[in-house]
């Protein structure tokens, strides 16, 4: 993968991925993906932990574990 040489293609990206943050992001996908992190390290587990979220895909775990108290996240995807 190629990294943008130029601002024109940088900002191609983060439309590209504001649209999909439109036609796929909603509050209780982001509550499901709590739930889901909850579920596998209870309901204070991550409190002031580092997560990495490899193959993060739009970072919805990753937000999802800062709102429940991560310190530090890494989120990893491969860009096709």
């Amino acid at each position: 993968m190629e990294l943008p040489v130029n601002n024109t293609e940088a900002y191609w990206f983060g439309k590209n991925w504001k649209q999909f943050l439109g036609e796929n992001y909603s509050d209780e996908r982001l509550l499901e993906a709590e739930k889901s992190l909850k579920s596998l390290f209870g309901d204070h587990g991550l409190i002031g932990k580092t997560f990495m979220d490899i193959g993060c895909g739009s970072g919805l775990f990753s937000l999802a574990a800062w709102r429940l108290g991560a310190s530090k996240i890494t989120s990893i995807d491969v860009g096709c």
